[in-house]
This record gives structure tokens, C-alpha cells and sequence, in this order.
């Protein structure tokens, strides 16, 4: 049986619910695919930024956390 999708991240979402590979795999793929842009826009987008902009509690490189 042939599968047409016109929106492959539906078939990511399939993949995911349906079992066939690990959510946090398909999201650690996703982001490392993704421009640093990319990555910041869809947290802005989906309001996972900060509202104060400090970013002093996360640990990222180039944090004084990360050392």
C-alpha cells in the first residue's frame, strides 16, 4: 500500500503516536536539523521564551551555568 502525504510533518506525528520511534528521538532530530533561527522562532512562537528575556538560568554554551 502507497502512502501520499503532502505535509511530512504529519507523518512525523504518525510516527511518534503511532510507536514506531521515540517522541524525545524525533524531537532531538528536529532541533538538531533546525537553524539556531529556526530553533528560536518556534520557542518565541509557541511562548517557551522567557518573558523576561534572562536568560541567566538556562544552560547554554556560553552561560556562565555551563562551566
Amino acid at each position: 500500500m502507497s502512502m501520499t502525504y503532502t505535509d511530512w510533518r504529519d507523518y512525523a506525528v504518525e510516527m511518534v503516536e503511532g510507536g514506531m520511534i521515540d517522541s524525545e528521538a524525533m524531537l532531538t532530530a528536529a532541533l538538531k536539523y533546525m537553524s539556531m533561527d529556526d530553533v528560536k522562532d518556534m520557542l518565541t512562537i509557541n511562548e517557551f521564551m522567557p518573558e523576561d528575556g534572562d536568560f541567566d538560568d538556562y544552560n547554554y554554551v556560553g552561560s556562565p551555568m555551563h562551566y
